[in-house]
């Protein structure tokens, strides 16, 4: 789980990274080379990959979605081995990683970034409508998607099987900053440097939103951000 957990982290902040990348190039403000639209742009790359921690990594699942995390460890497993997200898709189009990527996409991707990167909505209209779109970003989202989908479907193997030592962490809006259990993405707070300040400063540190969600199997505890 501690693996999976990593790689599909990863691949979340990926998928964010080209989307920002993508809307970013699409807008006329990018030639600007101001500390202040850079900074902007940092923040918003936070917002969108915590976006889609929420949806892919946390969001809750569907009767459907929850059998298809039930599936056989056989299908599992060819799923897994195709090199291709889309490939394991044209070849099971009803499991339930099919089901998960069609509903996931729908809910991780807004209509307004899919506009802004390709001026239009045909892709959405497409996995509305059931399908899968050979693109070079669906592709992309795929591969994020499978991670996700992965990472669930052994969560939940777990929880069948008697295991209930696995937990996600996710540190809510206004939480307390808590150094064992989070890792901060922001600069340290203005005249607090390492080693520098009081107890009392650094206990009013809390927490804006978390960017992406830790775990905790057993004792291992992998920081949220």
């Amino acid at each position: 789980v501690l693996e999976l957990f990593k790689v599909a982290s990863a691949s979340v902040h990926d998928f964010a990274e080209l989307i920002a990348t993508s809307v970013q190039a699409s807008c006329s403000d990018n030639c600007v080379k101001d500390a202040a639209v850079e900074q902007s742009w940092r923040w918003r790359r936070y917002s969108l990959e915590a976006h889609l921690s929420r949806t892919v990594l946390l969001g809750a699942t569907t009767g459907a979605e929850e059998e298809g995390l039930k599936s056989s460890g056989a299908r599992f497993d060819r799923i897994m081995r195709f090199c291709d997200p889309l490939d394991a898709l044209m070849q099971y189009p009803i499991s339930g990683f099919s089901r998960f990527c069609r509903s996931r996409y729908l809910a991780a991707v807004p209509a307004e970034t899919e506009a802004a990167v390709f001026r239009n909505l045909d892709q959405r209209a497409f996995v509305a409508r059931g399908g899968h779109p050979r693109t070079w970003f669906y592709r992309a989202f795929a591969t994020m998607a499978r991670s996700a989908w992965a990472l669930r479907a052994a969560t939940a193997r777990c929880l069948e099987h008697g295991v209930h030592g696995v937990r996600m962490l996710y540190a809510r809006r206004g939480s307390e900053y808590a150094e064992e259990l989070m890792e901060s993405v922001a600069a340290p707070a203005y005249g607090v440097g390492e080693g520098e300040g009081d107890t009392d400063t650094e206990e009013k540190l809390s927490v804006a939103f978390t960017v992406t969600p830790g775990v905790k199997v057993g004792a291992t505890v992998v920081a949220c951000r």
